[in-house]
């Protein structure tokens, strides 16, 4: 063997042990670098089930609340209801309607929306059912739609209403002995 032969097999070498220690140190930077991503990724993973635990949870409990909650979009166009909504409103359960079945319920959200604050009325209902609804609506804060709760207080105003008739029936009764009572001592007096 010649002297160039020996230099270029010499530099043949240095340059294998050149890459062979780069290649060396990617692969520790690669395996450190999956890692932090590994962990990056099971940390996202776990907050994504947290949110998503989180808003089962809330979708739960809006479904079993007894008080309708119904959210419109800036149009009015409903975009959720809660099972007591749609029974209170005689909503479907697989789709919600293009639009609110009921005016009354409509223009309280309108007005709040308007006035961008809450709007409370109590309006009477003839469909799906004869009901005395109170209707309560707020803004939601970025604007884009009104958070609508509807209550049922048919029974409440009923029970009140025969309370009153009940008084009013009882008082005159009792005016009619007094007064009879009264108009016999005057006569025998």
């Amino acid at each position: 063997m010649n002297e160039y032969t020996i230099v270029w097999i010499s530099i043949l070498a240095a340059l294998l042990v050149v890459i062979a220690v780069l290649s060396a140190r990617l692969r520790r930077q690669s395996r450190k670098q999956d890692a932090a991503e590994a962990g990056a990724l099971n940390q996202v993973a776990s907050e994504l089930s947290k949110l998503e635990r989180d808003k089962r949870r809330a979708d739960e409990i809006l479904e079993r609340m007894a008080e309708g909650v119904l959210v419109v979009d800036e149009d009015f166009r409903p975009v959720l209801a809660n099972r007591a909504a749609r029974s209170l409103l005689g909503l479907q359960e697989v789709s919600l309607p293009a639009e609110l079945p009921t005016d009354d319920v409509s223009s309280v959200a309108r007005r709040a929306f308007a006035e961008d604050s809450g709007a409370e009325q109590t309006v009477e209902q003839w469909w799906p059912a004869r009901r005395s609804l109170r209707v309560r609506a707020t803004p939601l804060a970025d604007r884009h739609g009104v958070v609508v709760v509807l209550q049922d207080k048919t029974e409440e105003l009923r029970t009140l209403r025969i309370r009153r008739e009940f008084v009013a029936h009882a008082s005159h009764e009792l005016k009619s002995p007094v007064a009879s009572l009264q108009a016999l001592a005057e006569a025998v007096g």
